[in-house]
């Protein structure tokens, strides 16, 4: 049988090492971020040089090039789709390692109060800026390039039922602007209940931890 001193040893250590899996998942989550975002970007301008390329002959302007174009529109937004959803999972994922690390920051600011005005991060385990205020920059840049997919997208389509190219452009210009808040919209949604769940399971709240009362 250990005695008290031992099983606080194998305490520490594990949580050390919990804090260290937390912390190296999160970074794996950020990059992977990242790389989601780079693939998007290189697959959709390659895509997109490749159809500009091909509307500079006159032989591919016809009804079957605009038909493969949006084809092409529609491949891509599945995949922007697909990151933008990734890149709002990752906040929401990393909003909750956060909080887990700082709930171990935590015992350790309690059982040695003298470090906590050395803790540069939070140590108690309310929602974070992640969820509360989202600001992320991959999140938006996909957001922004799956607002003009659609753009272009309804724009052909209606350009391929013989709308002239002033109509196209204007109904194209509108779908951005509806297609990029409504992406706003579900992003801030999703992070709202994000936000509302974190809170139901604070277990050491700011107000606690800074008097003191956490046991």
């Amino acid at each position: 049988m250990l005695d008290q001193e031992g099983t606080k040893k194998n305490a520490v250590s594990f949580l050390i090492a919990e804090y260290n899996e937390i912390a190296q998942e999160t970074r794996r989550l950020r990059q992977e971020g990242i790389t989601r975002l780079n693939f998007f970007i290189t697959i959709t301008s390659s895509f997109l040089a490749v159809l500009v390329f091909l509307s500079q002959s006159k032989a591919t302007l016809g009804v079957s090039f605009q038909i493969a174009a949006v084809g092409v529109l529609l491949l891509l937004l599945l995949i922007g789709l697909d990151t933008f959803d990734h890149s709002i999972r990752r906040d929401v994922y990393t909003d909750f390692n956060v909080r887990a690390m700082a709930r171990i920051r935590c015992f350790f600011a309690t059982q040695s109060p003298e470090i906590k005005q050395y803790l540069t991060w939070q140590y108690h385990d309310e929602p974070t800026l992640w969820v509360t205020r989202n600001n992320s920059n991959v999140r938006k840049t996909v957001q922004y390039i799956i607002s003009s997919i659609c753009a272009l997208t309804v724009g052909l389509m209606i350009n391929l039922i013989g709308a002239n190219p002033i109509i196209s452009t204007i109904v194209g210009g509108v779908v951005l602007v509806v297609a990029f808040i409504g992406f706003r919209g579900y992003a801030s949604k999703r992070f709202k209940q994000a936000s509302i769940d974190a809170e139901k399971s604070t277990r050491f709240p700011i107000e606690c931890v800074q008097i003191g009362e956490v046991k």
